[in-house]
């Protein structure tokens, strides 16, 4: 009898990850993953109850690759705070526009608590990144806030929540409109003592975002 190969949790998690991009997640299902990996469907559950609670850890790894390449902006020593925190933008922004085929699920009604407890931990996640920055931001100059923390949940909040689709929709137009919004907003919170320039970079992506053929589709 041929031996079953040892498998990781980690490869579970990446396989999954692909043909959920892939395939989108209702179209893939629990022996779609083990097939892909060439294992015996009784591993899969050695780790995860069913798809939904692996599409939950797939959700959480998402986040933390995030992490991982937000932190590496953080610690950047070639560009100020400004600089970093419009980066980060463009980052989130580009992950988010990546996974769309993932998230798209999520704005079903039966996911609607799933989603918002994923929201929840992605910004209790990347709350810390945030108010570090910020915190840098303060030292070098570039903010006056006296509440880094604060500062860095409310406008994650806002933004996690304005610019979700299944909370809000916007033509081409209200979503500048409302980019424009929160750059005003980022600098009256921070007390940016000057201007961030984080509408140039908002625009680009929001145009990007409506050029692309996911949001033609």
């Amino acid at each position: 009898m041929a031996r079953q190969p040892s498998i990781k949790k980690e490869d579970l998690l990446s396989t999954a990850l692909a043909l959920f991009r892939k395939n989108g997640v209702d179209h893939t299902s629990v022996s779609d993953i083990v097939k892909e990996l060439h294992i015996a469907q009784g591993s899969f559950y050695n780790y995860f109850r069913s798809k939904d609670d692996i599409f939950a850890a797939v959700l959480e790894l998402v986040t933390e690759n995030t992490i991982k390449e937000m932190r590496k902006t953080l610690n950047r020593t070639d560009i100020n705070p400004i600089q970093k925190l419009n980066l980060l933008t463009i980052q989130d922004f580009r992950m988010n526009r990546h996974n769309d085929s993932l998230f798209d699920v999520l704005h079903e009604s039966r996911y609607t608590s799933a989603h918002l407890q994923y929201i929840v931990s992605r910004i209790n996640k990347l709350k810390p990144i945030y108010a570090e920055l910020i915190r840098q931001g303060v030292k070098e100059g570039c903010f006056t806030t006296s509440y880094p923390d604060e500062a860095a949940q409310f406008l994650l909040t806002a933004t996690k929540f304005v610019f979700d689709p299944a909370f809000f929709t916007y033509n081409r137009e209200e979503m500048l409109r409302m980019a424009r919004a929160v750059g005003d907003f980022y600098e009256r919170v921070l007390g940016a003592a000057y201007n961030m320039q984080m509408l140039k970079e908002m625009e680009q992506n929001i145009a990007t975002y409506w050029e692309s053929e996911y949001h033609e589709n």
